[in-house]
């Protein structure tokens, strides 16, 4: 991304159906001294399986997953409605920002939708914050 620019970013096809059996990877880079802010628009994927029967709770059936910064520790993967409009991801300036997005062969959604920013490093929130 170049300094101070603004786009939008979404799943595929979005806001129509994402495709069944998808694993994209989106990885946004700035220049020296600018970070990657992302807030999200709308978030909608398919929910988490029922538990199995064994009782282990369910996992993800589709699910987004943030590396901020890149190569770092990725957070727990999110899927539902759980990363709630008006939550901010950030990545500090110098490094890179990846989402991954991953979907099973069931139950389609619309996806998500999210504007991201190129920042001075002082302007960025530094931390993962969900607005629920």
């Amino acid at each position: 991304m170049t300094a101070n620019s603004i786009d939008v970013m979404s799943s595929p096809g979005y806001p129509l159906k994402y495709q069944p059996n998808d694993d994209c990877w989106f990885v946004l880079t700035t220049e020296p001294g600018y970070g990657v802010q992302m807030n999200m628009l709308n978030f909608d994927l398919q929910d988490r399986l029922p538990p199995a029967s064994s009782g282990v709770s369910g996992v993800c059936a589709d699910y987004v997953v943030i590396h901020a910064p890149l190569g770092g520790q990725p957070y727990p993967p999110r899927c539902g409605t759980s990363i709630p409009a008006g939550s901010k991801i950030s990545a500090p300036a110098n490094t890179t920002l990846a989402l991954r997005f991953v979907t099973d062969a069931t139950d389609e959604r619309s996806g998500f939708s999210a504007v991201i920013q190129s920042l001075p490093e002082d302007l960025l929130a530094t931390t993962l914050t969900f607005a629920d």
